[in-house]
């Protein structure tokens, strides 16, 4: 017999004495509802009537309220330190352009205390065209790809060697020829 506890999980009376989600007992047993508890097994939805989604959701921060649904912005690359302060600790890349820095209002943070705070560089993913660009950022610190200095916008191709202060990243690109978000 199907039952539901006061949280409202549904669960099988003659298999589990509790419900297995919450380990309380069948039935409402507060004033604040007297709803008769299911006496029928529970349906599943038509097959061709129902599609699976995934639906991720951010909270607006101005009202913080929760919206209907907002796109994610998906992950695009990686930058993976092979050498330095944060050896192994790896850096999602998202579409647009990524801001590099110590600081936390950047989207890339990093710890080590060489790489400059606010804006050491930028790593861009270009959609329309499917490509990345790195390029210096608002600082005096300076960024190699490859040991040549970047000095304009450079693009980046998987596993290039960037270095940034006294630490070593590899590029990995997860959009390219083979992946684009669509």
């Amino acid at each position: 017999m199907i039952e539901r506890c006061h949280l409202d999980h549904p669960y099988d009376s003659s298999v589990h004495s509790e419900c297995p989600f919450c380990k309380s007992s069948g039935g409402y047993d507060d004033e604040r509802s007297t709803l008769p508890l299911a006496t029928a097994p529970l349906q599943k939805p038509n097959a061709a009537e129902y599609e699976p989604k995934t639906v991720a959701f951010q909270v607006d921060k101005n009202t913080e309220k929760k919206p209907d649904a907002k796109l994610v912005n998906p992950v695009v690359g990686w930058l993976v330190c092979y050498e330095g302060f944060e050896k192994g600790k790896d850096y999602n890349i998202h579409f647009g352009q990524n801001s590099i820095g110590r600081d936390n209002n950047m989207d890339i943070v990093m710890k080590d205390g060489s790489i400059s705070r606010n804006s050491h560089c930028f790593i861009t993913y270009d959609h329309k065209h499917n490509r990345f660009f790195i390029q210096p950022g608002l600082s005096h610190g300076v960024t190699y790809n490859n040991e040549i200095l970047v000095a304009g916008a450079t693009e980046l191709v998987s596993l290039d060697k960037l270095e940034m202060g006294e630490s070593k990243f590899i590029f990995i690109a997860l959009c390219g020829e083979n992946f684009k978000w669509e």
